[in-house]
Parts: structure tokens; sequence; C-alpha cells
């Protein structure tokens, strides 16, 4: 539980995998520690107004026990009436209906969902963390064991020549042996985006199909909002609600009892499920530029010799780096990629260099061998 609630430290540098090299790019970390620990707060938060405060409210009869009607009417789920609360309460509502929201012989709209948003938000903050989980798996720390601490600065020329030496070994060793372990990378970022798509369309299901326009309709009502028009989150989260309370009497007949019900809880789950229709309409766009942006590096090799230029060039590595790129596949380019994010521009540009002078022969050694 404590490794699963890690991501909530906020201590941790989001914008720098350098503290703790794991191969993963911005919008990647956006998903597993932003996101978790936007929907464990949330899930946190609910979880307090649930079962410390009050999250319901009834006035009924004075018969009926408060303290039952409120347990039932929470238990039961309570209902509202769609023609009614889609006016905007005030005197124009009250003039036209001549009702209460939740009153009159109307169709009924039932309301149970609010028990079981703390489990919700818990199951989809999962759900958020488990690609990481799984690129966690198939890394198996690849990334930490090459740097050798070169993500640091290393002070000692000699330590950090031994250093680069090692790692140049290692690359020149397994060259052309990583495109399953970047493919996998790139599998990961995708099963973010299509588990981000997911968790869209389950909350729109989870809430009555109303969540997939919410964002848009309260924006809407904000800046255009009249005297008549509906608010579109107290459709969604109604605060005024009926529920029907039934028992037999002393005679032993059914008696029924109405009983008008304030749902403060949805105070707090209208502007939570505002803040997560947001979040994760930011997360689809940056995914699917993502998205693009990895395809276009696995079909272009000018952009990825761009890519490492841009890293490198400043510290003399040009043709160092050009002659690196005609030679590596994806997987080779991604690892030396991730590498440049993880240590400062002249000690990559020193391994660019040192890679491009042994790669030519190692490569004329294997062919004397085979031959």
């Amino acid at each position: 539980m404590q490794g699963l609630l890690s991501p909530l430290a906020f201590h941790t540098n989001l914008f720098s995998a350098r503290a703790k090299p794991c191969g993963d790019g911005l919008v990647f970390r956006l998903h597993y520690r932003v996101t978790f620990a936007l929907l464990m707060a949330c899930c946190l938060l609910v979880t307090a107004t649930q079962y410390i405060g009050a999250p319901i409210s009834c006035l009924s009869d004075d018969s009926l026990p408060q303290n039952v009607i409120n347990t039932y009417c929470y238990i039961a789920s309570t209902f509202t009436l769609p023609s009614s609360t889609a006016l905007r309460h005030g005197w124009k509502a009250a003039q036209r209906r001549r009702v209460v929201p939740g009153s009159g012989p109307e169709e009924r709209r039932y309301h149970n969902y609010y028990m079981w948003v703390p489990y919700m938000l818990f199951l989809q903050s999962v759900s958020f963390y488990l690609p990481h989980w799984i690129w966690k798996v198939a890394q198996t720390d690849k990334v930490r064991g090459i740097l050798q601490g070169l993500n640091y600065v290393v002070v000692d020329d000699e330590q950090r020549r031994m250093k680069e030496a090692l790692m140049v070994n290692y690359l020149v060793f397994h060259w052309g042996s990583h495109t399953a372990w970047a493919f996998k990378y790139v599998l990961c970022e995708t099963l973010n985006l299509l588990n981000t798509v997911l968790q869209l369309v389950v909350t729109d299901s989870f809430l009555g199909g109303q969540f997939l326009g919410y964002g848009p309709r309260v924006v809407q009502y904000l800046r255009h909002g009249a005297e008549e028009d509906a608010d579109p989150m107290n459709q969604v989260f109604p605060r005024l609600t009926k529920c029907t309370f039934y028992r037999f009497g002393a005679g032993g007949s059914l008696e029924r009892f109405d009983a008008l019900c304030v749902l403060s809880i949805n105070v707090v789950n209208d502007k939570i499920y505002l803040t997560v229709w947001f979040w994760y309409i930011v997360l689809i766009a940056l995914g699917s530029l993502l998205f693009v942006y990895r395809l276009a590096t696995v079909f272009s090799p000018k952009l990825r010799r761009r890519l490492l230029l841009a890293r490198g060039s400043r510290y003399g590595a040009d043709p160092a780096i050009d002659d690196v790129t005609r030679k590596c596949g994806y997987g080779d380019w991604y690892l030396l990629r991730t590498l440049s994010r993880n240590m400062s521009a002249p000690v990559f540009s020193s391994v660019v260099r040192q890679l491009a002078v042994q790669l030519p022969r190692t490569r004329t050694t294997m062919v004397e061998v085979k031959v």
C-alpha cells in the first residue's frame, strides 16, 4: 500500500526523470502520478464527506425518526422529476410549474450512484497506475542500470570516463536488441490513452449517460445562464430530491410517507466530476498528440536524427549522431533518446562520439567471424 500511494508525495519532481530514471516521459507520468493522485484525493474527500459529515438530510412526517428516514432514503436511493429539475430554481420555475422539484405525477429519475462514487474513483485511480506497473515489470530497471549514476554530476573525470566506457560497451554489445523493449513502452503509452477513453465512457455510463457533454454544458451555463436555463450540475447531481417511505400502521394498513431530501454530498460530487471531465479531455488530447509523435518517430529516421541532434549538437557531436542514427533501429534510438534525457548534454555527446567510433569496428569483427 505504501508503494501504491507513493505518487501522492508531490515532493517528487514530476517534470524531471533525472532523480529516478525509469525511461518514461512527461505525459506518461501525468497518468500514474498526477491522475492517480487526483482521483485518490477525490476518493478520500468524498469518503470523508459521506462517512464523517451528513451526506443527506430528509424532511418528512414528524412521526418518523429522522435518522431512520435519512438512512432509508440514502440506501434505497432518491428520485427527481426530469421536467421539474430542467427548470432553474426561482420564482419563474415556481410560477410555471407550481411545484417544487421532485413532486408531481411524472416520470421519475432515480439517483443511487452517490453511494458508489468513492469506490468508482478508487478503481479508476488504480486503472491509471496499472500501465506504469506493467512498464516497471517490463523494463527491469534497464535505464538505471545503463546510466550507472551518470544522471548525477560526476566530479571525478576518471570515474566519469570509466562509466562512459562501460555504457558504450553495453550499447555496442547489445546493439539492435532493444526494439522489443521500446515497443513495450509504446504499448504502455497506448494503454494510457485507451484507458483514459475507457474511463470517460465508463463514467458516462455510471452517471446515466450525462457525463460526455457535462463540461461544455456547465461552461455554457456559467457563461450564458439565464433565469430559465437548466443548471446541468443540478440535473446530473441534484441537491433536492424526493424519497418515498412505506410502513404498516396500527391497523395493519400500508402507510406512505413522502420525504423531501437535501443531498449535500452532491455539492462535492459536481465539482469533482467537472474537474475530472476537463482533466480527462486534457489527457486524451495529449495522448493523441503523443501517439501521432510516436508513429512519426517510428517511420521517420530523419525526425529521429533531428531529435538526437537537438541534444548533442551544441557540443560537436553532429557527425557522430549522423553516423549512429544511420546504423540504429527504433529500439536503439529510443534507448539513446531516453539516456539523453537523463544525463547532461556534454556527457551524452561524449558517449555518442565513442559509440560512433566503436560500432563499425564491432560490425567488421562480426562479419569476419561469420566468414
